[in-house]
C-alpha cells in the first residue's frame, strides 16, 4: 500500500503565451503541467512521491500460496471498501495451479478481511473468498440501473475462436454477476485492461494492451457499453527516446481524477528488460517499476517526470523485482491511498 497526494512540488517547463485568462471558478485545479505558468526559468516538473506504507494482503491461503496480484480497489460509498484481486494456488506438481478471482473488504482501507462468501468450491470447500467470476477491472457505472452498478471488463481465452474476446459483466453487489453474451472486442489482450464512464466526455473509456513493436496503452471510447467497441486504437501512453533500450509500457491504470477538474493519471508499469542470454540467464526478463502519467483529456498522456513513483524494494526484497498499481484510489480525509503488488522476482 502506498499513500499518496498526486500534486506538483515544483511548476512549469517552458514559456507560454496566453492571451486571455483562465476562469478556473471555484474548481480545484492541480499543477500537472504548464497550463497555468505563463513564464518560467530554471524550473522543472517534478512530482510530489508517496510513502510506502507496507504490506496489507499476503498470499496465504491455499488458494493464493502461488501468488497474488491485486486489481481494483473501489470505494461504492457503503462505508466498506472492496479490493479485488487475483489468486494462483501451486498444484500437485510444484508448480502454477489454479488462478482464482477473489475479494478482501476493509474499513479503514488499511485492515483488509476475507469475506466467506460461500460460492465457489476450492478443494472440497465453499469456505473461502473466490468469487464467481474473473476481472481485467471492476468499476461503478454511474449511468447504470442498480441492479448493473458494477461492471466487470472479462476476457475469454478458451478454445473456440467465435467466443475469444472481451465481454462486460454486471452486478448489483460486486459479488454475483452475468455476462453480457456479446463480444466488445473480438480478442482478448493479455496484461490487465480497463473500462470506465468518463463524466467529463459522457462516454465509455477503454485501456487496453497494444503492439507495435513493443506493448503500448492503445485507447478507445463509446457510446454503448455492451455493444461492439471501435478497435482503431489510439496510443495513449507509449514508449519513447526518452526510455531505456528495449522499454514496454504495462497495465495502465487510469484514474479521472474526481476531487479537480480535468486531471486524469494512470501508473503503468514499465518493463526494463534485461539485455538476451548470455548476458542475462533468462530470455524476456528484467524489472517492472511504477511511472506517473498525466493528461487533460485521458486521450494523450505525458510523463513529465520518468523517476519511479513506486519505487522498486531493495533486490531480493517483497517489491524488488516488479511491482504493479491496482486500479483506483480510496480518499480517506487530506490522505489518499493507493495499492500495489510488489514481487521479489
Amino acid at each position: 500500500m502506498v499513500l499518496c497526494v498526486p500534486l506538483f512540488a515544483s511548476l512549469a517547463l517552458e514559456a507560454t503565451v496566453v492571451t486571455q485568462p483562465i476562469n478556473v471558478g471555484d474548481r480545484k485545479q492541480l499543477f500537472i503541467d504548464n497550463r497555468f505558468i505563463a513564464e518560467s526559468e530554471n524550473v522543472e516538473l517534478c512530482m510530489n512521491p508517496p510513502v510506502k506504507r507496507g504490506i496489507v494482503l499476503r498470499g496465504e491461503r491455499p488458494w493464493e500460496e502461488g501468488w497474488i496480484y491485486c486489481s481494483t480497489v473501489l470505494d461504492d460509498g457503503t462505508g466498506e471498501y472492496k479490493l479485488y484481486y487475483i489468486a494462483r494456488a501451486v498444484g500437485q506438481d510444484g508448480q502454477m495451479g489454479r488462478s482464482s478471482y477473489c475479494l478482501v473488504t476493509s474499513r479503514d482501507g488499511v485492515h483488509w478481511t476475507r469475506p466467506n462468501l460461500g460460492i465457489v468450491e476450492f478443494d472440497g470447500s465453499k469456505d473461502n473468498n473466490i468469487l464467481p467470476f474473473g476481472a481485467d477491472c471492476v468499476f461503478l457505472d454511474p449511468k447504470a440501473a442498480p441492479e448493473q452498478r458494477y461492471k466487470m471488463l472479462c476476457l475469454d481465452v478458451g478454445d473456440d475462436p467465435e467466443k475469444i474476446g472481451a465481454y462486460i459483466a454486471y452486478s448489483a453487489d460486486g459479488i454475483h454477476c452475468t455476462r453480457h453474451p456479446e463480444r466488445v472486442l473480438p480478442f482478448a489482450p493479455d496484461t490487465q485492461n480497463q473500462v470506465f464512464y468518463d463524466t467529463r466526455l459522457g462516454k465509455y473509456v477503454a485501456y487496453v494492451r497494444c503492439g507495435g513493436p513493443l506493448r503500448k496503452v492503445g485507447r478507445t471510447e463509446t457510446d454503448d457499453l455492451l455493444s461492439p467497441w471501435p478497435y482503431d486504437f489510439h496510443h495513449a501512453i507509449t514508449y519513447d527516446e526518452l526510455d531505456p533500450w528495449e522499454t514496454d509500457v504495462y497495465t495502465p491504470c487510469v484514474m479521472q481524477y474526481p476531487w479537480a477538474e480535468d486531471a486524469y493519471f494512470a501508473f503503468p508499469s514499465m518493463y526494463y528488460h534485461f539485455p538476451p542470454p548470455p548476458k542475462s540467464k533468462y530470455e524476456n526478463d528484467g524489472l517492472l517499476e511504477i511511472q506517473l502519467a498525466v493528461s487533460r483529456d485521458g486521450v494523450t498522456f505525458t510523463r513529465p517526470d520518468r523517476r519511479g513513483y513506486v519505487p522498486l524494494g531493495v533486490w531480493g526484497s517483497s517489491d524488488g523485482g516488479a511491482i504493479y498499481m491496482a486500479i483506483g484510489m480510496i480518499r480517506r480525509g487530506d490522505e489518499i491511498y493507493q495499492y500495489y503488488t510488489g514481487y521479489h522476482f
